[in-house]
């Protein structure tokens, strides 16, 4: 799973919309889309505030490796 995927994945569990997510890290919902397809990607500081968003650590985001629990219910 790759960190597009995360961040949806992540993003669905918490019942969130792109719009949500987007002004709770105040950013579009046309850029939390884009993270989500893969045609952009979050600066460092969007990513530590996904990571709190979504209780996750910056390696379970980041690394391909590393899978997030599919029980992980945030």
């Amino acid at each position: 799973m790759n960190v597009s995927q995360k961040i949806q994945y992540c993003r669905t569990l918490r019942n969130l919309t792109q719009d949500e997510v987007g002004n709770l890290l105040h950013v579009s919902r046309k850029t939390i889309s884009g993270w989500e397809t893969g045609r952009s990607s979050p600066d460092i500081l969007s990513l530590v505030k996904l990571c709190n968003l979504f209780d996750i650590s910056l390696d379970d985001l980041l690394r391909d490796e590393h899978m997030i629990d599919r029980d992980y219910h945030g």
